[in-house]
Formats: C-alpha cells, sequence, structure tokens
C-alpha cells in the first residue's frame, strides 16, 4: 500500500519509496503519469524500498497513427490510446491523415472515407492538452494522394503525386495547412514529402519537359515552406526523396550517398526526418543519420516502426530487433525528435491499439536510454498492453520468426489452397509446429479479452497450412482417402473457423473504428469463404468422375521466390 505520496519538481521521472513515505519528481503531466506507473510496477514486483531516476534523452518522443489505409479510428478511440502513450511518458502524437479530414473547399477530399470533422479534430487536441501530450498534424503536401486525386478536383502528375508547379495545387496545401492551424495548437506541422514515385514523369513533363527529380522536388518543398511560414508553423518531411530520388530501392542503400548538389539547393529551417523499421544493424541507422546530417541547416529526426501493418498481428519481435539497434544510433547521434510510426496495411488488418505494448521499445529508450534492457521493456509492455512476454511472444510467431514483410502468416490466412501465389519456401512442417505451440499458450490465457480472436486467427492459419502440405501431394499420388478428408471434413471445419474470426474481427473492428473501410475486409472474409466452399465442391467432383482432373492442382509449383511486400488483393487475386 503506498502511503505518504509527496510530489516534487524534477527534470525528469523520479520515483522514491521507503517504508514512510513516497516521493514522485517530475515537470509534466506524462512525466507524472509514468512516475506513477513506474511505482506501481515496483510495487508489484515487491519493491518496497528503491529510488528511480529517469531523464529523458529525446524532447518529444511519441507515437504517429496511420488512420489512412481504410480505417479511420473514433476520436473516443484515439483519446483513448492518447491515455496509455501519456502513463509511458510520452509527450508528442501524431495521426497520419492523407485524405481522411474534411475541408469544404474540396468536397471530394476524403469522400466516404469517414474523414475527421475540424470538431473532432479540435476535441482530440484538447484531450491531448490536459495529458500534455502536443498534437502534431501529419498531412501529405506532394505524394501518397492516391485516394484523393483519382476525383480529379486537383491536378497530379502521376498516380497519387500533386502537379509541382502548378498554382492550384498550392491553394490546396494553404486549404490543407490552414485547416491544421485552426484544428491544432502545435506549431509543427509535419508535411509528408516521402515517396513520390515518378515525380515529374508525368503530367509534369509534358508541360515543362524534363527536369531532374531533386531539382523539382526543392522547388516544391520552397513553395510549401512559404506557406508553412504564413501560418506561423514549423515544418517536418520525411527525409527519403533526397536519399532516393525517383529511384525508392536506393533509399535502402546504405553506402549511398547524397548529392552534394541536392544538399547545397535544399530548403532551409525544415526538420527532416529519417525513417526505417527494417534494419538490424547499428551501422546502418549510423551512415543514414551521418548522410542527413549533412544538411547543417535541417534539424535531424528519427521515425523507427512498430511492427502492426503486416495484418491480423503485431509483430513484437521483429520490432525490438529492428528499433535497439535504430534508436541506440539516434541517441548516439543527439537525435531530440523521435517518432514510433504505427502504420496499417490495406484495410487496417491489425487493430492499432495491440501496438500498445510495443511502443515500449520507444518509451524505455527515451526514459532509459542505451542502458535500456528487454526485460524493461517487456515489464512496460505488460503494464500498459495487459500480456506478458509469453504470451506476446507466442502472438509474435503468426510471423514464424521470418523478418517483417515476410508476411507468411497472412499469406496462409489470405492464399487459395488450388492456385499456390505464396511463393515461398515455406517449410510447412515448421509452421505447423510453431502455430501448435502458440495455440498452446494462447490456451493458458482464456480470461484474455482477444483469446477467441487469437485462437481462430491461428486456427485458421494452421487449418490452411495443413492442407497445403498435403493437398496437392495427395492428388499427384491419388490419395483419395486425403482428398475425400479434404472436401468433406476439413474444409467445412476450416470454414467454421474463418466465420469465428471474421465475428471477432467485426467486434474489435465496430469498438474503435468508424465504418467506412470496413466493406473491404466483409468482402475479403466473404469471398474466402466462397471460394473454400468452391474448393470443395471441385474437390468432390474430381472424386465422382464429374471431372476428369483438377487443372489447378495440375500446375507445378514455382518456390524460391520469396516474394515480399504483397498484400490482400494478391493473394485473393482480387
Amino acid at each position: 500500500m503506498i502511503k505518504n505520496i509527496k510530489y516534487t519538481d524534477y527534470d525528469g521521472v523520479y520515483v522514491r519509496c521507503t517504508e514512510n513515505e513516497t516521493v514522485l519528481g517530475f515537470k509534466t503531466e506524462p512525466q507524472r503519469l509514468r512516475a506513477q506507473l513506474i511505482l506501481e510496477n515496483e510495487l508489484s514486483k515487491g519493491n518496497a524500498d528503491f529510488t528511480i531516476e529517469q531523464k529523458p534523452v529525446f524532447d518529444l518522443c511519441g507515437p504517429m497513427l496511420d488512420v489512412s489505409r481504410g480505417a479511420v479510428m473514433t476520436p473516443e478511440a484515439v483519446c483513448g490510446f492518447m491515455e496509455k502513450c501519456a502513463r509511458m511518458g510520452f509527450n508528442m502524437f501524431m495521426l497520419y491523415t492523407e485524405d481522411v479530414y474534411k475541408m469544404p473547399e474540396y468536397p471530394m477530399f476524403g469522400y466516404m472515407r469517414g474523414g475527421y470533422t475540424e470538431e473532432q479534430l479540435k476535441r482530440i487536441d484538447d484531450f491531448a492538452y490536459n495529458l500534455g501530450i502536443e498534437v502534431i498534424p501529419c498531412i501529405q503536401t506532394l505524394g501518397h494522394l492516391s485516394q484523393y486525386l483519382h476525383w480529379g478536383e486537383v491536378p497530379s502528375d502521376v498516380s497519387g503525386v500533386l502537379l509541382a508547379g502548378d498554382d492550384k495545387v498550392y491553394e490546396f496545401i494553404e486549404t490543407e495547412i490552414k485547416t491544421m492551424r485552426r484544428a491544432f495548437r502545435s506549431n509543427r506541422i509535419h508535411i509528408g514529402m516521402d515517396e513520390a514515385e515518378g515525380l515529374g514523369r508525368g503530367k509534369y513533363l509534358e508541360k515543362n519537359g524534363y527536369r531532374k527529380c531533386h531539382d523539382i522536388f526543392n522547388e516544391h518543398l520552397a513553395r510549401v515552406l512559404e506557406i508553412t511560414r504564413k501560418y506561423n508553423y514549423e515544418p517536418i518531411i520525411w527525409s527519403d526523396m533526397y536519399f532516393s530520388g525517383n529511384d525508392l530501392s536506393a533509399y535502402y542503400d546504405e553506402d549511398g550517398e547524397i548529392l552534394q548538389s541536392v544538399i547545397d539547393s535544399a530548403p532551409e529551417n525544415v526538420t527532416l526526418m529519417f525513417w526505417d523499421y527494417y534494419h538490424k544493424n547499428y551501422d546502418y541507422y549510423h551512415k543514414k543519420l551521418l548522410q542527413q546530417e549533412r544538411f547543417k541547416n535541417n534539424e535531424s529526426a528519427f521515425a523507427g516502426g512498430v511492427w502492426t501493418w503486416d495484418a491480423f498481428l503485431p509483430n513484437f519481435k521483429y520490432t525490438l530487433e529492428t528499433m535497439r539497434p535504430g534508436l541506440e544510433a539516434a541517441i548516439d547521434h543527439g537525435v531530440k525528435i523521435c517518432l514510433a510510426t504505427v502504420w496499417s496495411g490495406t484495410g487496417l488488418e491489425t487493430d492499432v491499439n495491440a501496438g500498445l505494448a510495443a511502443l515500449s521499445v520507444f518509451s524505455e529508450y527515451c526514459y532509459r536510454g542505451k542502458a535500456c534492457t528487454e526485460s524493461d521493456i517487456y515489464e512496460i509492455a505488460e503494464k500498459i498492453g495487459g500480456e506478458n512476454r509469453e504470451l506476446i511472444e507466442a502472438i509474435s510467431d503468426f510471423w514464424c520468426g521470418c523478418d517483417g514483410a515476410v508476411r507468411i502468416g497472412t499469406a496462409l490466412i489470405y492464399c487459395d489452397l488450388l492456385i499456390d501465389t505464396l511463393c515461398y519456401d515455406v517449410d510447412y512442417n515448421d509452421v505447423i509446429a510453431r502455430y501448435k505451440k502458440s495455440l498452446s499458450v494462447i490456451e493458458k490465457y482464456r480470461d484474455n479479452e482477444n483469446y477467441l480472436y487469437y485462437k481462430s486467427l491461428f486456427e485458421a492459419a494452421l487449418g490452411k497450412a495443413e492442407l497445403l502440405s498435403r493437398l496437392r501431394n495427395a492428388y499427384i499420388t491419388n490419395d483419395r482417402e486425403y482428398l475425400s478428408f479434404a472436401a468433406n471434413s476439413a474444409l467445412l471445419k476450416l470454414r467454421k473457423t474463418y466465420d469465428l474470426l471474421y465475428n471477432e474481427y467485426k467486434r474489435i473492428w465496430e469498438k474503435s473504428y468508424m465504418p467506412f473501410g470496413y466493406e473491404k475486409v466483409h468482402m475479403r472474409f466473404g469471398g474466402l469463404d466462397r471460394r473454400m466452399q468452391n474448393t470443395a465442391e471441385i474437390i468432390s467432383g474430381y472424386l465422382e468422375g464429374k471431372r476428369e482432373k483438377i487443372d489447378e492442382l495440375e500446375c507445378e509449383r514455382v518456390s524460391g521466390i520469396n516474394v515480399t511486400w504483397k498484400t490482400a488483393p494478391f493473394y485473393t487475386k482480387g
């Protein structure tokens, strides 16, 4: 029991507990909440006499939630998420909004996408302000606007990229920035500018002829910065276009150098945010941050990732493996703004609330620095997310120990049993063993609110893996007994499992998200069910002699391609 709590002013987090009194030191509201969290955690371990001091290594640190990939979190759910972020000590928050906020001047902007009203954004900002969290608007002013630009209200260069140099484009951007200025208190704004693939290669090329991508980019950025200054903003951009230009694959070249001419012509006084979520080696992050620091008149920031965009479950293991070296490099380079991106896939197949636990990687490095341990991270993850290390690791094995983007779990849920598009060298026996092991752990946590979701997800993937491991071979060897079992038993059971998974997914969605975008998930599950029914009919028709062969199973299987970055439409063929 906590007795005689006293509070003191402290630049960071201070917790001292003795038999007679407890002292909590802090300067901000998130630090106060974190001090309480640390106190609770230590007492839960049986510690009653201790002193803990923590000073954040980053001035601003917090998550960015992607609400632009087919699911917009309700304002109430956003506020609930931020409350837990504040308990971890985070003092900054972003909502990544491509076209999911309303601008009356552009009626097709976010049309039927569930965009926020200004009043809703203000409500989020007010709630955050009372928590001591700065909400920084996060928009797009060049690329990543394909959902909007296809309506034709604003001129585009290539798909998803605004037409640089066109006055109508800058009128549109000013409306975006003016909207954000009305909605949020922050004097910072993230204006995007990333992955503008094809910049200058479409309508821009037709109008102006060939020009170097970096020249177009810098000129466009300079005009956007004029608008941000008009509204008293300190702008931030993703820095990848300086590393890669139109060749986005060059961004990941560890030894790639930014041309000095590009640096010399770059606008000043804009924060450059280097992002990476994939590498496990410190040297990669170190070299990239060194390159970014060559922009002498621009602050350098870092964005890492909480792996939620592989679909269905977060990949905690890969988050740890990639972010520990990334955050250590950021600390060594004196980075003061650190962002934890929580991206979504196509249709938000992973509930972003599930990513809360993995945010502990960022909170613990922020407050503990390079002395942070895995135990520190898992302890706070359990306090915030309610799931211990055993369950977190069991859930992470949905990805079978693979790196992010090697989406074995997602592929199994969506893939076709007759038309094999996995193209991985999958050891199905290993996958089956891993999933059975995870299920045995999940069974121990039946009181978890997501128990049925975890169970049905793993059972669905397991059922698919078991069928894929035997189905074609049974056809080739004329194992009619197994083919009959597959058609009359295994597929019926699998369809029931998918039905349960769908209902659990629906429950999770309706708890935190607006209805727009759910139709995609609904249609995917409906299509999967009808295809499994059709697969059983095809196999039964073959066994009954109604068809001479199963053409799909006649095809030789290709392996060794290891295709990555494929999402639902690839595996569902639509």
